[in-house]
């Protein structure tokens, strides 16, 4: 019989098999038909195991969320607009984190629509997303998961030498990531000719201005500000000056993401050659 390391390697999706985290014990549910049915118990103890577990967790999951559509408590608020609930779609790095907060959204999600919603979900709620100029939320990446040096997502797969890594290599490393490297048209857009994009979508660079924004379109149970939730901070000068690189190297680092992400830069208005 295969180790307990083999078998959570070889279960790569929902058909082979899944694992459920239950108290403290990680249950690994096996159905691969060349291998008879069985459970394998594997104590808490061992922390690559549950890395390992719970990303087949997750996949179970997604495949469960694909099957019923609808939108997740990550995208549900508390308001109605014109007749309609309202939902968020929290695009990474744009201020979602204040967002959720302020619409008591109930958990963080960053699902794009498309993969929760289907066409009717989407046309018969008011849906509301935020976007960055793109430069500058890739530097609020870096400046949060490298420069803050805290333990999160890439470190606790890749290790804490991510937190040595310099703009260019942090570049390499989350480049072939989805999570990191989607266009930020996957989170306001829909494959809808009736509404293909999200009735609001608010632009952090005028993040001062949303409570009046969001009341200007009808949302007025709103606070009187918006909470600052997360690391994400308006565009200054000195957040690029944080990258220790000289203007030429700032110059060719702009270049990677402008070619990465120049559908962005051209849907959302944003100019090519700036910095924020």
């Amino acid at each position: 019989m295969d180790s307990v390391w083999d078998l959570l390697l070889q279960i790569d999706d929902w058909r082979n098999g899944f694992v459920c985290l239950f108290k403290c014990h990680i249950f690994v549910f096996d159905f691969r038909p060349e291998i008879s049915s069985e459970m394998v118990m594997v104590p808490l103890k061992q922390p690559t195991l549950i890395w390992h577990a719970k990303r087949q967790f997750h996949v179970v999951q997604k495949f469960l969320g694909g099957a019923f559509k609808g939108p997740t408590s990550g995208m549900r608020t508390n308001l109605n607009l014109n007749g309609k609930p309202v939902i968020f779609i929290h695009n990474p790095r744009t201020g979602g984190r204040s967002l959720e907060y302020l619409f008591k959204v109930r958990r963080l999600s960053h699902s794009f629509p498309s993969a929760k919603l289907t066409e009717e979900h989407w046309l018969s709620h008011y849906v509301i997303s935020s976007v960055r100029h793109p430069f500058d939320r890739y530097v609020s990446w870096y400046l949060g998961l490298v420069k803050n040096r805290k333990r999160n997502s890439l470190s606790k797969k890749h290790g804490d030498g991510i937190f040595e890594l310099d703009p260019f290599e942090f570049w390499d490393l989350i480049q072939p990531l989805d999570e990191f490297s989607s266009l930020q048209q996957n989170w306001t857009t829909f494959p809808s000719s009736e509404k293909p994009q999200a009735d609001l979508v608010l632009r952090f660079e005028e993040i001062s201005k949303w409570v009046g924004i969001l009341r200007d379109a009808g949302l007025i149970d709103l606070g009187e500000s918006l909470p600052h939730i997360g690391l994400s901070t308006p565009a200054k000068k000195n957040n690029v000056e944080t990258l220790n690189l000289k203007d030429s190297e700032v110059d060719s680092l702009r270049a990677k993401i402008e070619e990465h992400f120049a559908s962005d830069y051209v849907h959302f208005g944003y100019k090519f050659g700036t910095l924020y």
